[in-house]
């Protein structure tokens, strides 16, 4: 059957609408066809879902963002690149196969698709942030956020490709082509999420390094020098701290009488 073809009809009820969308987005995801039999793409499911994927996905990146990140604005629009040119796709096959109402199919369907994907990425990245995932799992959640990534879009073309009965070998070039597409872009808008680490730029404090050898020369006056010369010492540098609780401070080992720490810190404000 042809795109042409194609006809849906909205039930009289949104919830039924809502529920009908959800499966034809189910049936996608396994590459079939009735997908088109199922989903009501109507201006109003275009809007709800539009609203639920985007915050969906604004969920995943504040779970995935450490303390103290910020409202990303180039994130935002990174996102939003994708369902306008799915959008855009839509209205061109309206357009070329006479039927208005394919033009929010796409994106309802990539909608859908992907509120699903950042709800199960926001599960996943809320169970990481406890520690409840097997550690071998962790080095391999970037590859799975990039598979879902990739799956709900080869889904939607793969369907259409179906639909519209293009030859096997035309399939496998537009495949391949977006999955290198999808991968290439996911990759470079990686340092881009919606939340974004607000950046910490070290600051030396020069005095810090004036008062190394002072200091030094402090605590070695402090040795009784009555101890054995085989008595161990220690001299610890902390290389960062946010606060000045570190800075410039000698104390004694908590297990050890004889012992010195001294306790540097040459990024304190």
């Amino acid at each position: 059957m042809s795109l042409a073809s194609l006809k849906t009809v909205s039930l009289q009820r949104f919830s039924l609408n809502f529920a009908a969308n959800i499966i034809a987005t189910l049936w996608m995801l396994v590459g079939s066809t009735r997908a088109f039999s199922w989903v009501k793409p109507t201006f109003i499911q275009f809007a709800v879902f539009a609203l639920l994927a985007l915050g969906s996905n604004v969920l995943f990146s504040w779970l995935a963002a450490e303390n103290g990140s910020i409202f990303n604005e180039q994130g935002l629009v990174s996102y939003l690149i994708w369902p306008m040119i799915i959008l855009l796709g839509g209205i061109i096959l309206a357009r070329r196969s006479g039927n208005q109402t394919l033009v929010f199919v796409p994106v309802v369907l990539w909608l859908v698709a992907d509120t699903l994907s950042a709800l199960l990425q926001s599960l996943v990245q809320f169970l990481g942030s406890y520690g409840w995932l097997p550690d071998w799992s962790y080095s391999l959640l970037p590859i799975l956020f990039l598979v879902l990534f990739l799956w709900q879009t080869l889904a939607l073309l793969w369907i259409f490709s179906r639909r519209l009965r293009i030859p096997w070998w035309e399939r496998v070039i537009v495949l391949v082509g977006a999955v290198a597409l999808l991968t290439i872009w996911q990759r470079n808008v990686a340092d881009q999420p919606i939340f974004k680490q607000i950046p910490v730029e070290p600051v030396l404090a020069e005095a810090a390094l004036y008062e190394q050898p002072r200091l030094l020369q402090q605590a070695l006056n402090s040795i009784d020098p009555s101890l054995r010369a085989t008595d161990w010492y220690f001299m610890g540098v902390a290389g960062f701290s946010g606060q000045d609780f570190f800075a410039l401070r000698f104390i004694k080992c908590v297990s050890c009488s004889m012992c010195v720490l001294a306790l540097v810190d040459i990024h304190s404000r």
